[in-house]
């Protein structure tokens, strides 16, 4: 469990920095800018809304799978308690991660008349949208390729593993794409209905 947590946490690092990266990318040169005000509060909102993303998922896969396996496997006791095991450490993931984010959100989109920082905003909007559309270039064609295997009778051992599997992470990939496109676009347009006011 522990080594898990880790290996997701590590592979965030890499994510943290493309998200910077994306920052420093995103800002327009030439105009005075405020500066990574919210930064911070963004870049844990991006990294929480990355753990709750892959416990939800991969409680789902694991509801799923190991009802699946158990059906015929010949130590269910076992099973049940290793299923026990992996579903507590996803909530308890959920639980610590969920009041941070949280947090964190509300810290950088304070609506008491605080300006918005709409760069750090921008950056964590394009760094989620496209982990989540890496996310998901992996997971559907998987899915879909299985899937057509199985309507086409090719006989395959633990489709109704692997199916359910991709599904659990392509599904919320494709929700939290959805979501945050739409902020990233509308923080685009609110930038080019104020940039003629500017020039005024």
């Amino acid at each position: 469990m522990i080594s898990s947590v880790t290996g997701v946490l590590w592979g965030l690092v890499p994510l943290g920095i493309i998200g910077f990266l994306f920052y420093l990318v995103s800002r327009k040169k030439g105009e005075t800018r405020m500066g990574p005000k919210h930064g911070y509060f963004y870049l844990i909102s991006f990294i929480t809304v990355a753990i709750m993303y892959w416990a939800v998922a991969d409680m789902v896969r694991i509801a799923v799978t190991k009802t699946l396996v158990s059906s015929y496997s010949y130590n269910s006791d076992y099973n049940q308690e290793q299923k026990a095991k992996q579903v507590a450490g996803r909530l308890a993931a959920i639980f610590v991660a969920f009041p941070l984010w949280a947090f964190h959100w509300m810290k950088a989109n304070s609506g008491k008349g605080q300006p918005v920082d709409t760069d750090s905003k921008k950056a964590y909007a394009l760094a989620t949208v496209i982990c989540t559309m890496i996310v998901m270039l992996i997971t559907w064609p998987f899915a879909v390729y299985y899937v057509l295997i199985w309507a086409m009778g090719v006989t395959e051992t633990n489709l109704g593993e692997i199916i359910p599997s991709l599904l659990a992470y392509a599904i919320p990939g494709t929700g939290l794409w959805w979501v945050h496109f739409r902020m990233w676009r509308g923080l685009g347009e609110g930038e080019k209905m104020e940039s003629p006011k500017a020039e005024i």
